[in-house]
């Protein structure tokens, strides 16, 4: 039986896509259950009096006006899926202010799963 997990997908339109991932196989068919999937935006905006860029990053539901929390993406459109650990043990990285816990490891992870959590509550499931 598979379990799921926290991943990146990107797809061969060229979206990156955030979610919960339970891979599937039925009758030959290879495809990935995503549960509440998201994509991240990134907003810029320029504070000329400090001359300065802002950076921000904000989740956004992947499939604005879709009623249902679970959607089905064929293995053939994925071009890469990737558990969600961008630096792992990388000695060269060190989280400054432990945004989503210390332990980067664990952070992204539960970030989304308290995201969800939260979206789950909000739709009654």
């Amino acid at each position: 039986m598979n379990e799921s997990f926290y991943a990146t997908l990107k797809l061969t339109t060229s979206e990156e896509v955030l979610s919960e991932v339970l891979p599937q196989e039925e009758a030959g068919t290879d495809f990935f259950v995503l549960s509440n999937p998201i994509v991240i935006i990134e907003n810029n905006t320029i504070d000329t009096e400090k001359g300065v860029m802002i950076s921000g990053l904000q989740p956004r539901k992947w499939m604005l006006y879709s009623n249902e929390d679970l959607t089905i993406v064929y293995r053939q459109h994925v071009v890469s899926i990737s558990e969600m650990d961008k630096f792992g043990d990388d000695p060269r990285v060190e989280m400054e202010f432990g945004v989503g816990g210390t332990d980067k490891k664990n952070s992204s992870s539960w970030l989304l799963h308290n995201y969800f959590e939260r979206q789950r509550k909000i739709v009654g499931i």
